[in-house]
């Protein structure tokens, strides 16, 4: 799936296996990715599924994290649930 939108990848796109964050400073420059990226994705036939699929979110969890524009935190349910182990 990397290959897919290779040309936006580091600039408004990261992928990892069949998830793709789109992500962008302002909502006219997000449409505009958005765009882009839906683009690429109908030349090569691949298909997002409405959904499945979230758009101009101010946070997004993302591999066990939530990212937004200010930073990176780990999942706070995954945090809970890890306070809860029992201890070997």
């Amino acid at each position: 799936m990397n290959h897919i939108p290779r040309p936006l990848l580091d600039e408004c796109v990261m992928v990892c296996l069949d998830n793709i964050l789109i992500y962008s400073k302002a909502l006219d420059e997000h449409i505009r990715h958005l765009r882009q990226v839906f683009k690429i994705l109908w030349k090569e036939q691949f298909y997002a599924k409405l959904s499945k699929s979230e758009f101009s979110l101010n946070q997004v969890p993302f591999l066990e994290h939530v990212i937004s524009a200010r930073d990176v935190n780990m999942d706070p349910k995954k945090i809970e649930a890890m306070k809860q182990w029992k201890q070997p």
